[in-house]
């Protein structure tokens, strides 16, 4: 019966070696799923950051507002980066005239003219419609084509 005793003693020590592998390999397959999980989300959010700067990218330049986009991404840009766009909503834009220009009361060329603004003038942007733009230069406020504006002062 010794032999028997010696043979149990193996079998249990087996059977831990195993159990002690299975436990191993069941930790490094978690490890191995947060590691993914953690890089998917990483890049998720990189994805959502790009699609926010290629949105408001498309809406300055465009002067119109942005495409609608579904509910749960416009969310997930709105949570990833609510400060920047309102900092970006806030933020004051200044434009150069290129040429002299008319500033008319409505967005029309038969419109009333306000006064003329001179080449090369810093005007502040407050919006935009269609071949528009409304600005404000001085203390008048009014609207001036938008063809004619450059956001960088080309007399210089």
């Amino acid at each position: 019966m010794p032999g028997t005793n010696n043979e149990a003693t193996r079998k249990e020590e087996v059977k831990k070696i195993v159990e002690n592998r299975r436990r191993k390999a069941e930790l490094i397959r978690e490890q191995q799923i947060k590691k993914r999980n953690t890089i998917i989300a990483i890049g998720v959010g990189i994805l959502v950051v790009l699609i926010l700067v290629m949105v408001l990218a498309k809406s300055c330049s465009s002067g119109k507002k942005p495409a609608k986009t579904s509910a749960t991404t416009a969310k997930q840009i709105t949570t990833v980066a609510q400060t920047t766009v309102q900092e970006t909503t806030t933020a004051e834009e200044y434009m150069y005239t290129t040429d002299v220009l008319n500033l008319r009361k409505s967005a029309s060329a038969k419109s009333k003219l306000i006064t003329q603004i001179g080449a090369g003038k810093k005007v502040q942007v407050i919006s935009e419609n269609g071949k528009w733009c409304q600005i404000k230069y001085g203390k008048d406020t009014g609207y001036v084509m938008k063809k004619y504006l450059s956001y960088s002062n080309m007399l210089d």
